[in-house]
Protein backbone atom coordinates (compact mmCIF):
# COMPACT_ATOMS: atom_id res chain seq x y z
CA UNK A 1 0.00 0.00 0.00
CA UNK A 2 1.35 3.41 -0.96
CA UNK A 3 1.88 6.14 1.60
CA UNK A 4 -1.09 8.41 2.29
CA UNK A 5 0.58 11.50 3.69
CA UNK A 6 -1.28 13.65 1.17
CA UNK A 7 -4.73 12.47 2.22
CA UNK A 8 -7.08 14.09 4.73
CA UNK A 9 -7.25 12.48 8.15
CA UNK A 10 -10.92 12.44 9.18
CA UNK A 11 -10.85 11.02 12.72
CA UNK A 12 -13.16 13.26 14.71
CA UNK A 13 -11.20 12.57 17.91
CA UNK A 14 -7.54 11.87 18.56
CA UNK A 15 -7.16 8.29 17.28
CA UNK A 16 -6.27 5.63 19.85
CA UNK A 17 -5.83 2.68 17.50
CA UNK A 18 -6.69 3.74 13.95
CA UNK A 19 -5.94 6.56 11.53
CA UNK A 20 -8.85 7.12 9.13
CA UNK A 21 -7.92 8.85 5.88
CA UNK A 22 -10.30 10.12 3.20
CA UNK A 23 -9.79 9.41 -0.49
CA UNK A 24 -12.88 10.21 -2.55
CA UNK A 25 -15.62 7.65 -1.90
CA UNK A 26 -13.42 5.39 0.22
CA UNK A 27 -11.64 5.60 3.55
CA UNK A 28 -8.25 4.10 4.26
CA UNK A 29 -7.60 2.84 7.76
CA UNK A 30 -4.17 2.26 9.24
CA UNK A 31 -2.99 1.37 12.75
CA UNK A 32 -1.58 4.16 14.89
CA UNK A 33 1.09 1.92 16.43
CA UNK A 34 4.29 1.17 14.52
CA UNK A 35 5.05 -1.84 16.70
CA UNK A 36 4.73 -5.02 14.64
CA UNK A 37 2.92 -7.04 17.32
CA UNK A 38 0.29 -4.35 17.85
CA UNK A 39 -0.17 -3.97 14.09
CA UNK A 40 -0.89 -7.68 13.97
CA UNK A 41 -3.52 -7.34 16.71
CA UNK A 42 -5.06 -4.39 14.84
CA UNK A 43 -5.24 -6.37 11.60
CA UNK A 44 -6.89 -9.32 13.36
CA UNK A 45 -9.58 -6.99 14.75
CA UNK A 46 -10.17 -5.52 11.28
CA UNK A 47 -10.60 -8.98 9.77
CA UNK A 48 -13.13 -9.80 12.47
CA UNK A 49 -14.98 -6.51 11.78
CA UNK A 50 -14.93 -7.21 8.03
CA UNK A 51 -16.64 -10.58 8.61
CA UNK A 52 -19.40 -8.91 10.63
CA UNK A 53 -19.87 -6.29 7.91
CA UNK A 54 -20.05 -9.01 5.26
CA UNK A 55 -22.71 -10.94 7.22
CA UNK A 56 -24.85 -7.82 7.69
CA UNK A 57 -24.54 -6.74 4.06
CA UNK A 58 -25.62 -10.24 2.97
CA UNK A 59 -28.96 -9.75 4.75
CA UNK A 60 -29.80 -6.98 2.28
CA UNK A 61 -31.85 -4.84 4.66
CA UNK A 62 -32.52 -1.47 3.00
CA UNK A 63 -33.33 0.20 6.32
CA UNK A 64 -29.64 0.96 6.94
CA UNK A 65 -26.24 0.96 5.23
CA UNK A 66 -23.09 -0.99 6.11
CA UNK A 67 -19.86 -0.03 4.27
CA UNK A 68 -18.13 -2.89 2.46
CA UNK A 69 -14.46 -3.67 2.93
CA UNK A 70 -12.83 -3.33 -0.52
CA UNK A 71 -9.24 -4.30 0.26
CA UNK A 72 -7.15 -5.41 3.23
CA UNK A 73 -3.45 -6.07 3.65
CA UNK A 74 -2.55 -9.77 4.01
CA UNK A 75 0.16 -9.13 6.60
CA UNK A 76 0.89 -6.71 9.45
CA UNK A 77 4.02 -5.41 7.71
CA UNK A 78 1.99 -2.82 5.80
CA UNK A 79 -1.29 -3.03 7.71
CA UNK A 80 -4.18 -1.20 6.07
CA UNK A 81 -7.84 -1.51 5.13
CA UNK A 82 -9.82 0.19 2.36
CA UNK A 83 -13.56 0.59 3.00
CA UNK A 84 -16.51 2.34 1.41
CA UNK A 85 -16.98 5.84 2.79
CA UNK A 86 -20.34 6.46 4.45
CA UNK A 87 -22.25 9.61 3.59
CA UNK A 88 -23.67 12.17 5.98
CA UNK A 89 -22.38 13.07 9.42
CA UNK A 90 -22.22 11.55 12.91
CA UNK A 91 -25.53 11.75 14.78
CA UNK A 92 -24.72 13.95 17.75
CA UNK A 93 -27.35 15.07 20.24
CA UNK A 94 -27.30 18.62 18.84
CA UNK A 95 -27.68 17.32 15.28
CA UNK A 96 -30.52 14.94 16.20
CA UNK A 97 -32.49 17.59 18.07
CA UNK A 98 -32.51 19.84 15.00
CA UNK A 99 -33.93 17.11 12.76
CA UNK A 100 -37.54 16.85 11.67
CA UNK A 101 -39.69 14.21 13.34
CA UNK A 102 -39.75 12.36 10.03
CA UNK A 103 -35.95 12.11 9.93
CA UNK A 104 -35.88 11.00 13.56
CA UNK A 105 -38.40 8.27 12.75
CA UNK A 106 -36.12 7.03 9.94
CA UNK A 107 -33.23 6.78 12.41
CA UNK A 108 -35.23 4.87 15.02
CA UNK A 109 -36.48 2.46 12.38
CA UNK A 110 -32.94 1.89 11.11
CA UNK A 111 -31.55 1.22 14.59
CA UNK A 112 -34.32 -1.27 15.37
CA UNK A 113 -33.70 -3.17 12.12
CA UNK A 114 -29.93 -3.05 12.59
CA UNK A 115 -30.15 -4.40 16.15
CA UNK A 116 -32.50 -7.16 15.06
CA UNK A 117 -30.20 -8.21 12.22
CA UNK A 118 -26.90 -8.13 14.11
CA UNK A 119 -28.52 -10.07 16.97
CA UNK A 120 -29.60 -12.75 14.51
CA UNK A 121 -26.31 -13.33 12.65
CA UNK A 122 -25.00 -15.29 15.65
CA UNK A 123 -26.86 -17.72 17.94
CA UNK A 124 -29.09 -16.08 20.57
CA UNK A 125 -28.01 -17.46 23.95
CA UNK A 126 -29.87 -18.10 27.18
CA UNK A 127 -28.38 -16.73 30.39
CA UNK A 128 -27.52 -20.31 31.37
CA UNK A 129 -25.49 -20.78 28.20
CA UNK A 130 -23.81 -17.42 28.83
CA UNK A 131 -22.85 -18.52 32.31
CA UNK A 132 -20.81 -21.25 30.62
CA UNK A 133 -19.35 -18.97 27.95
CA UNK A 134 -17.57 -15.64 28.12
CA UNK A 135 -16.41 -14.23 24.81
CA UNK A 136 -12.76 -13.24 24.69
CA UNK A 137 -11.78 -15.25 27.75
CA UNK A 138 -9.10 -17.68 26.58
CA UNK A 139 -9.51 -19.62 29.79
CA UNK A 140 -13.27 -20.01 29.57
CA UNK A 141 -14.63 -22.82 31.71
CA UNK A 142 -18.14 -24.10 32.14
CA UNK A 143 -19.87 -23.50 35.45
CA UNK A 144 -19.61 -27.23 36.21
CA UNK A 145 -15.84 -27.19 35.60
CA UNK A 146 -15.35 -24.23 37.92
CA UNK A 147 -17.54 -25.83 40.58
CA UNK A 148 -15.57 -29.06 40.34
CA UNK A 149 -12.27 -27.23 40.81
CA UNK A 150 -13.36 -25.31 43.92
CA UNK A 151 -14.70 -28.38 45.72
CA UNK A 152 -11.56 -28.55 47.83
CA UNK A 153 -12.33 -25.09 49.23
CA UNK A 154 -15.99 -25.66 50.12
CA UNK A 155 -18.05 -28.16 52.08
CA UNK A 156 -20.17 -30.85 50.43
CA UNK A 157 -23.36 -29.12 51.58
CA UNK A 158 -22.25 -25.82 50.02
CA UNK A 159 -21.45 -27.52 46.72
CA UNK A 160 -24.84 -29.27 46.86
CA UNK A 161 -26.66 -25.92 47.30
CA UNK A 162 -24.93 -24.44 44.25
CA UNK A 163 -25.45 -27.57 42.14
CA UNK A 164 -29.19 -27.63 42.79
CA UNK A 165 -29.47 -23.89 42.16
CA UNK A 166 -27.69 -24.23 38.81
CA UNK A 167 -29.98 -27.11 37.84
CA UNK A 168 -32.99 -24.94 38.67
CA UNK A 169 -31.55 -22.02 36.73
CA UNK A 170 -30.74 -24.17 33.68
CA UNK A 171 -34.40 -25.15 33.53
CA UNK A 172 -35.81 -21.64 33.95
CA UNK A 173 -33.15 -19.75 31.95
CA UNK A 174 -35.24 -19.58 28.71
CA UNK A 175 -37.60 -17.18 30.51
CA UNK A 176 -34.73 -14.83 31.45
CA UNK A 177 -33.54 -11.94 29.27
CA UNK A 178 -31.53 -13.22 26.30
CA UNK A 179 -27.86 -12.69 25.51
CA UNK A 180 -27.35 -11.43 21.96
CA UNK A 181 -24.54 -10.55 19.58
CA UNK A 182 -24.26 -6.78 19.29
CA UNK A 183 -22.15 -3.86 18.01
CA UNK A 184 -20.22 -3.53 21.26
CA UNK A 185 -18.99 0.05 20.76
CA UNK A 186 -21.91 2.23 19.77
CA UNK A 187 -21.15 5.95 20.06
CA UNK A 188 -21.81 9.10 18.07
CA UNK A 189 -18.79 8.47 15.82
CA UNK A 190 -20.11 5.07 14.68
CA UNK A 191 -23.58 6.05 13.45
CA UNK A 192 -24.10 8.48 10.54
CA UNK A 193 -27.10 10.05 8.83
CA UNK A 194 -27.39 11.41 5.30
CA UNK A 195 -30.52 13.66 5.21
CA UNK A 196 -30.49 13.93 1.41
CA UNK A 197 -30.79 10.20 0.83
CA UNK A 198 -32.28 9.54 4.30
CA UNK A 199 -29.78 6.78 4.96
CA UNK A 200 -28.47 5.69 8.36
CA UNK A 201 -25.02 4.04 8.35
CA UNK A 202 -23.27 1.95 11.00
CA UNK A 203 -19.49 1.48 11.09
CA UNK A 204 -16.67 -0.07 13.13
CA UNK A 205 -17.47 -3.65 14.21
CA UNK A 206 -14.06 -4.48 15.69
CA UNK A 207 -15.53 -4.66 19.21
CA UNK A 208 -18.70 -6.58 18.33
CA UNK A 209 -19.51 -9.11 21.04
CA UNK A 210 -22.20 -10.86 23.05
CA UNK A 211 -24.15 -8.73 25.53
CA UNK A 212 -27.34 -9.13 27.53
CA UNK A 213 -30.23 -7.33 25.85
CA UNK A 214 -30.45 -5.03 28.88
CA UNK A 215 -26.82 -4.00 28.51
CA UNK A 216 -27.21 -3.57 24.75
CA UNK A 217 -30.11 -1.15 25.12
CA UNK A 218 -29.17 0.70 28.30
CA UNK A 219 -25.36 0.76 28.19
CA UNK A 220 -24.13 0.14 24.67
CA UNK A 221 -26.74 2.02 22.64
CA UNK A 222 -27.59 4.05 25.75
CA UNK A 223 -24.34 5.95 25.11
CA UNK A 224 -26.20 7.80 22.37
CA UNK A 225 -27.44 10.72 24.46
CA UNK A 226 -30.37 11.44 22.16
CA UNK A 227 -31.68 7.85 22.04
CA UNK A 228 -34.94 7.02 23.83
CA UNK A 229 -34.17 3.45 24.92
CA UNK A 230 -37.82 2.71 25.76
CA UNK A 231 -38.84 3.64 22.24
CA UNK A 232 -36.13 1.58 20.57
CA UNK A 233 -37.15 -1.40 22.70
CA UNK A 234 -40.72 -1.04 21.41
CA UNK A 235 -39.59 -0.64 17.79
CA UNK A 236 -37.29 -3.67 18.13
CA UNK A 237 -39.98 -5.84 19.74
CA UNK A 238 -42.28 -5.39 16.72
CA UNK A 239 -39.85 -6.94 14.23
CA UNK A 240 -40.03 -10.59 13.15
CA UNK A 241 -37.02 -12.79 13.88
CA UNK A 242 -36.01 -16.41 13.34
CA UNK A 243 -34.47 -16.73 16.79
CA UNK A 244 -36.66 -15.50 19.65
CA UNK A 245 -35.20 -12.85 21.95
CA UNK A 246 -36.53 -12.50 25.51
CA UNK A 247 -36.50 -8.83 26.57
CA UNK A 248 -37.54 -9.09 30.23
CA UNK A 249 -36.53 -10.94 33.38
CA UNK A 250 -38.48 -12.30 36.32
CA UNK A 251 -36.91 -10.75 39.49
CA UNK A 252 -36.46 -14.19 41.09
CA UNK A 253 -34.66 -15.53 38.03
CA UNK A 254 -32.57 -12.38 37.63
CA UNK A 255 -31.43 -12.43 41.27
CA UNK A 256 -30.42 -16.07 41.00
CA UNK A 257 -28.53 -15.37 37.78
CA UNK A 258 -26.63 -12.45 39.33
CA UNK A 259 -25.57 -14.51 42.32
CA UNK A 260 -24.51 -17.47 40.20
CA UNK A 261 -22.48 -15.05 38.05
CA UNK A 262 -20.87 -13.51 41.11
CA UNK A 263 -20.01 -16.92 42.47
CA UNK A 264 -18.39 -18.02 39.21
CA UNK A 265 -16.40 -14.76 38.89
CA UNK A 266 -15.04 -15.02 42.43
CA UNK A 267 -14.30 -18.72 41.98
CA UNK A 268 -12.35 -18.05 38.75
CA UNK A 269 -10.32 -15.34 40.50
CA UNK A 270 -9.58 -17.68 43.39
CA UNK A 271 -8.45 -20.43 41.01
CA UNK A 272 -6.23 -18.05 39.07
CA UNK A 273 -4.40 -16.86 42.19
CA UNK A 274 -5.15 -19.33 45.00
CA UNK A 275 -2.52 -17.87 47.33
CA UNK A 276 -3.65 -14.24 47.02
CA UNK A 277 -6.40 -13.06 49.40
CA UNK A 278 -7.64 -16.64 49.71
CA UNK A 279 -9.76 -16.06 52.80
CA UNK A 280 -11.34 -12.93 51.35
CA UNK A 281 -12.31 -14.81 48.18
CA UNK A 282 -13.71 -17.71 50.20
CA UNK A 283 -15.81 -15.32 52.27
CA UNK A 284 -17.18 -13.79 49.05
CA UNK A 285 -18.00 -17.26 47.73
CA UNK A 286 -19.83 -18.16 50.93
CA UNK A 287 -21.78 -14.89 50.84
CA UNK A 288 -22.95 -15.76 47.32
CA UNK A 289 -23.88 -19.29 48.40
CA UNK A 290 -25.89 -17.94 51.36
CA UNK A 291 -27.82 -15.65 49.01
CA UNK A 292 -28.35 -18.50 46.54
CA UNK A 293 -29.73 -20.67 49.33
CA UNK A 294 -32.17 -17.92 50.34
CA UNK A 295 -33.29 -17.46 46.75
CA UNK A 296 -33.59 -21.13 45.95
CA UNK A 297 -37.25 -21.97 45.27
CA UNK A 298 -38.66 -25.46 44.84
CA UNK A 299 -38.05 -27.35 41.59
CA UNK A 300 -41.80 -27.23 40.93
CA UNK A 301 -41.55 -23.44 40.97
CA UNK A 302 -39.38 -23.63 37.85
CA UNK A 303 -42.11 -25.46 35.93
CA UNK A 304 -44.71 -22.97 37.17
CA UNK A 305 -42.63 -20.06 35.90
CA UNK A 306 -42.09 -21.81 32.57
CA UNK A 307 -45.83 -22.50 32.22
CA UNK A 308 -46.60 -18.87 33.04
CA UNK A 309 -44.16 -17.65 30.40
CA UNK A 310 -45.59 -19.95 27.73
CA UNK A 311 -49.10 -18.81 28.60
CA UNK A 312 -48.04 -15.16 28.29
CA UNK A 313 -46.44 -15.88 24.88
CA UNK A 314 -49.69 -17.48 23.71
CA UNK A 315 -51.80 -14.53 24.91
CA UNK A 316 -49.43 -12.01 23.30
CA UNK A 317 -49.45 -13.91 19.99
CA UNK A 318 -53.25 -14.11 20.03
CA UNK A 319 -53.55 -10.37 20.68
CA UNK A 320 -51.12 -9.59 17.85
CA UNK A 321 -53.08 -11.82 15.45
CA UNK A 322 -56.39 -10.24 16.49
CA UNK A 323 -54.99 -6.74 16.04
CA UNK A 324 -53.64 -7.62 12.58
CA UNK A 325 -57.05 -8.98 11.55
CA UNK A 326 -58.78 -5.83 12.77
CA UNK A 327 -56.37 -3.65 10.85
CA UNK A 328 -56.90 -5.68 7.66
CA UNK A 329 -60.68 -5.25 8.05
CA UNK A 330 -60.40 -1.55 8.70
CA UNK A 331 -61.41 -1.56 12.38
CA UNK A 332 -62.35 2.09 13.09
CA UNK A 333 -60.79 1.90 16.58
CA UNK A 334 -57.37 1.47 14.95
CA UNK A 335 -57.67 4.58 12.75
Amino acid sequence: MNKHDNLQQINTNKPRETFVLADGNVVIKQPVSRISAWRGVWLTKQRFAANISKDLIAIGNKSYFIPAVLEMSPTADDAFLVEQRVQGQPITTAYFEKMSKSDQDVIYNAIAHFLNDINQIRPVLTQSQWLDYEQGDSQTQTFAQVLSRIKKYLSESEINIVTKAKEWFDKIAPTDASVVFSHGDMNENNIFYDPKQRIVSFIDFADAKYETVHYMFDNNFGRLGWLNTDRIRREYAKLPRKQPVVLTSNPTVENMRNNLNNLKSNAVELLKRPNVATQIRLNMLRESIAKIQQLMPSQSNAQALLNGTEKMKTVTAARSTARAMKLSKGDPRQK
